[in-house]
């Protein structure tokens, strides 16, 4: 006999069919885990760093012994490139090679290395004494200029010197 309040438990259709769905994905994913077959690849997209040389000078700060021609530099740069040709350099000329960066990425940035390594001898006998650049945080939009001091050294006569460098960046 029929309890006459008792209603009869009826699922909705649509309520059926997502649970079925739902029921044989799991069972589907578990197989697949379970035989090893299951590949997920996941790319995720914080932002990006971009920073560009905009201006680029070399200040002269040595005088130019007598009898000897005063030092020419040329600099070829580009928005990620610098590189500087220096012509009739003499043991002891130095000069501040200055450089201006903008970042033109989303994310901030600082400037990890200068490579090669500041004191490390390039050829044929400049040496780069340190870098500095100012802010040391660039934030998107920012622009930081930076100084590297220049120094010839072990150059038997007055001669042609050309060297670059990479300025690496990193995301903070």
């Amino acid at each position: 006999m029929r309890n006459k309040g008792a209603k009869k438990l009826i699922l909705p259709g649509w309520l059926f069919c997502f649970t079925l769905t739902a029921v044989f994905s799991v069972l589907g994913l578990g197989y697949a885990v379970w035989r090893d077959q299951l590949a997920i690849n996941v790319t995720a997209s914080t932002g990006k760093i971009d920073p560009v040389v905009t201006r680029c000078w070399l200040d002269n700060h040595s005088k130019t012994p007598d009898g000897l021609k005063n030092p020419t530099f040329r600099i070829d740069w580009d928005e990620k490139t610098i590189s500087i040709l220096i012509e009739d350099a003499y043991p002891g000329y130095n000069a501040l090679f200055a450089y201006e960066i903008v970042n033109r990425g989303s994310l901030p940035l600082r400037l990890q290395s200068l490579f090669p390594e500041p004191e490390i001898l390039l050829e044929p006998g400049a040496i780069v004494l340190g870098n500095t650049l100012t802010p040391e945080v660039l934030k998107s939009g920012e622009t930081a200029t930076g100084c590297i001091q220049i120094t010839i050294q072990d150059v038997a006569e007055p001669g042609r010197c050309s060297f670059s460098f990479s300025l690496d960046f990193v995301q903070l």
